[in-house]
C-alpha cells in the first residue's frame, strides 16, 4: 500500500509536469492538476504539501473565473479541510466562509454543495468556540436534510453538533434528545459512536448522573479500543471518565486514568494543535484529584509546545484555555502573581468565544480577582 501511494503521487507530479510545460502556470488544467496533487498527498497524510496544492489551484482558477466560481469554491472546500485536519482552525473557518458564500450564489439554497459547505463551517465554529453562530447554520442543515429523508445519515453528524453545542450552552434538554437522537447514524461506525458516547458521558455528568456516565463511557472506550481510533479520542474518553471518578470521590482511580490520558496525548503523532486543549483538560482533572504539582508539570509540557510558532500561529485560541486555567489553578497557592498571569492569558484566549465558554470566563476571571 505505501507503494501503491508513492506511485500515486508520482504519477500526479508528472501529470503536473506535463501540463505546465503544454499550458503554462495559469491554465485550468493545471489548477485541476494541482487538485489531483493534493487529494493523492492528503491521502498520503501530507497535509500541508496537499493544502499548498489547493491554495495554488484557486490561485489560477481565480484568474479566468473570477472568485465566484463553483471549481474555486471547491478547491477552497479542500483547502479548508486540509488546513482543519493541520490544527487550523481559524484559517479554515475563513476558507469554508467564503466557499459557502460562493455556493450559495452559484447552487440552490438546499443543494448538497449548500448544504456541506454549511456543516464544514459549523465545524470551526465549533472548535473556535462560536455556538451561537453554529446553532441557526446548522439547525438549517437538519431542517433540509428531514425534508429529503428522516434515514439520511448526514442527519446524525448535523445532530451531535447541535447537541454538542446545546451542551456546551447548558440546555441539556436539547442536548440529550439531539444527542440520542443522533446515535443510530453511527451504528455502523464504531468510534465515530465511541466519540459521540463521550459526549454523552460529558452530559450526564453535567446533569448530576454519574453511574449512567460511567456506563456511557465505558461503552465509547471499548468502541475507541479499535485500531482505527486515533490515540486522542482515547485520551478524551479517559479524561471525562476521570473526571466522573472524581465526582465519586475516587481520586486514586481518578489520577491512574488521567496519568493514562496524559501519556497519549504526549506520545501522539497529531499535530500539536490538535493535541494541546485536551492536553489541558488532563491537567485540570489531576487538580481536581489534589495533585497540583503533578498538574503543573503535565500543563508547562504541553505548554513547551506553543513556544513553536508554527504551532501557536495556528491553534484556535480557544483551545488553549484549560491549559492557562489547570497552571492558574495549579500556581494559585504557591504563587500568586503567577497565577494571575495564566488566568489573564486565559481570558485572552477567551476573547473571541460566545456564551458556550461562559463557565470557564467566569473561571478565569475569579482567579484574576481574587488574587
Amino acid at each position: 500500500r505505501r507503494g501503491n501511494r508513492d506511485r500515486a503521487v508520482e504519477l500526479a507530479e508528472h501529470s503536473l509536469k506535463i501540463r505546465r510545460e503544454h499550458f503554462g502556470d495559469w491554465h485550468p488544467d493545471v489548477a485541476r492538476s494541482h487538485s489531483v496533487l493534493g487529494v493523492v498527498q492528503g491521502k498520503d497524510k501530507d497535509t500541508s504539501r496537499a493544502a499548498e496544492n489547493f491554495e495554488r489551484a484557486v490561485e489560477i482558477l481565480t484568474e479566468p473565473y473570477g472568485r465566484e466560481h463553483r471549481e474555486v469554491a471547491s478547491n477552497l472546500t479542500s483547502l479548508g479541510q486540509f488546513t482543519q485536519v493541520s490544527g487550523d482552525e481559524t484559517a479554515a473557518a475563513r476558507y469554508y466562509k467564503e466557499a459557502l458564500e460562493i455556493f450559495e450564489k452559484v447552487a440552490d439554497s438546499d443543494s448538497t454543495l449548500v448544504l456541506t459547505a454549511r456543516m464544514n463551517l459549523g465545524r470551526t465554529h465549533f472548535a473556535n468556540g462560536r455556538c451561537v453562530e453554529l446553532l441557526p447554520l446548522i439547525d438549517n442543515v437538519r431542517s433540509a436534510l428531514l425534508e429529503r429523508s428522516p434515514d439520511d445519515p448526514r442527519l446524525g453528524i448535523a445532530r451531535w453538533m447541535l447537541g454538542a453545542c446545546h451542551l456546551r450552552l447548558g440546555d441539556h434538554g436539547k442536548a440529550r434528545a439531539l444527542l440520542e437522537a443522533a446515535r443510530p447514524a453511527f451504528a455502523k461506525w464504531p468510534t465515530e459512536e465511541g466519540n459521540l458516547l463521550v459526549v454523552l458521558a460529558r452530559l450526564h455528568r453535567k446533569v448530576g448522573e454519574a453511574e449512567a456516565g460511567l456506563a456511557t463511557v465505558n461503552q465509547a472506550l471499548e468502541r475507541l479500543s479499535s485500531a482505527d481510533a486515533e490515540e486522542v479520542d482515547r485520551a478524551e474518553a479517559l479524561t471525562v471518565k476521570a473526571w466522573l471518578l472524581v465526582d465519586n470521590s475516587d481520586l486514586a482511580g481518578a489520577l491512574k486514568l488521567v496519568r493514562e490520558s496524559t501519556e497519549l496525548y504526549r506520545g501522539s503523532p497529531l499535530s500539536p494543535t490538535l493535541r494541546i486543549a485536551g492536553w489541558g483538560e488532563a491537567a485540570r482533572v489531576m487538580i481536581a484529584a489534589g495533585a497540583p504539582q503533578e498538574a503543573k508539570a503535565t500543563a508547562l509540557a504541553a505548554h513547551a509546545l506553543l513556544e513553536d510558532p508554527k504551532v501557536s500561529g495556528k491553534l484556535a485560541p480557544a483551545h488553549t484555555a484549560d491549559l492557562y486555567l489547570a497552571l492558574a489553578e495549579a500556581d494559585i497557592a504557591a504563587d500568586a502573581d503567577a497565577s494571575k498571569a495564566w488566568a489573564q492569558r486565559a481570558l485572552s484566549a477567551l476573547k473571541n468565544t460566545d456564551a458556550s465558554y461562559d463557565a470557564d470566563r467566569k473561571l478565569a476571571r475569579d482567579l484574576a480577582d481574587a488574587l
